[in-house]
C-alpha cells in the first residue's frame, strides 16, 4: 500500500484555496500516511502500533463514485472494516439551519459511535456528546480542523496530544473522513434535507496513538 499513489491526496486535481491556514494545508497532505515510520515502535502497547490510518483511507477511496466524489454514509458497511472500528469515531454534522438555537450560524458536531479502544482511553462513553463537550478549552481548534473537512469536502490528518482528556502524554493522529447523506436526502419528505443532499453529513474519524 506504501506505493499507491492514491494515498498521496484524496483527490490529485483538487487545488487548495489560497486563505487555508498552514496547519490545515499540512493536514491535507496525505502522503504521511505512507511513512513506515507512522507508529512509534517504544509505544507501551504494541496493540496500537499499526497501520490503521492507511488502511481507513483506502477503504475510504474504494467507496467513492469517482475521484471527485465524496461517499455516501449509506456505503458505510461496519462488516468490511472490523479491524478499524474500535479505532474509530463517528460525529454527525449538524448544518447551521439546525443548529441555530444552540450556535448560530455555526457547525456543530454530535458524536454518534465510538470504538471501545477510543472509549477505553477517553475514560468514559463519547456516544452523544457534543464537540465543546469532549474536547473543553481545545474545542476552537478542533471546531476549526472538522470544519476544514467539511468545507473542503475531503478527508484531513492532524496530530494531537490528549490533553483534553488529562492525558497529554499519549500523541495521536486522526484521519477525518467526510461522507454525505445524499441517499437518505433523495428518499426524505423533509425539504431542508432534499434542498442539500450532497452536503458532508457525517466525519468517520480513526485515531492512531503514536507514542509519547
Amino acid at each position: 500500500m506504501t506505493g499507491d499513489a492514491r494515498l498521496k491526496t484524496a483527490d490529485p486535481a483538487a487545488v487548495l484555496p489560497d486563505d487555508l491556514p498552514a496547519h490545515l494545508r499540512q493536514a491535507a497532505d496525505l502522503s504521511r500516511l505512507s511513512d513506515p515510520n507512522l507508529a512509534d515502535p517504544n509505544l507501551a502497547d504494541p496493540n496500537l502500533a499499526d497501520s490503521c490510518l492507511p488502511r481507513a483511507l483506502a477503504w475510504w477511496q474504494g467507496l467513492r463514485e469517482g475521484p471527485s466524489q465524496i461517499p455516501d454514509r449509506i456505503r458505510l458497511d461496519p462488516t468490511q472494516i472490523p479491524d478499524l472500528l474500535p479505532h474509530a469515531i463517528l460525529w454527525d454534522v449538524l448544518p447551521p439551519a439546525e443548529a441555530t438555537a444552540k450556535a448560530p450560524g455555526r457547525l456543530l458536531y454530535r458524536c454518534r459511535l465510538a470504538g471501545t479502544m477510543l472509549n477505553d482511553f477517553y475514560g468514559r462513553e463519547a456516544r452523544g456528546q457534543w464537540l465543546h463537550e469532549q474536547f473543553g478549552d481545545e474545542s476552537a481548534v478542533m471546531q476549526a480542523e472538522y470544519d476544514a473537512v467539511v468545507r473542503l469536502r475531503r478527508p484531513l490528518c492532524t496530530e494531537h496530544r490528549m490533553s483534553w482528556a488529562d492525558k497529554p502524554y499519549y500523541r495521536y493522529r486522526r484521519l477525518m473522513l467526510p461522507f454525505t447523506h445524499r441517499v437518505a436526502a433523495q428518499r426524505s419528505e423533509n425539504p431542508v434535507l432534499r434542498a442539500d443532499p450532497d452536503r458532508v453529513a457525517l466525519l468517520f474519524n480513526v485515531v492512531s496513538f503514536i507514542g509519547a
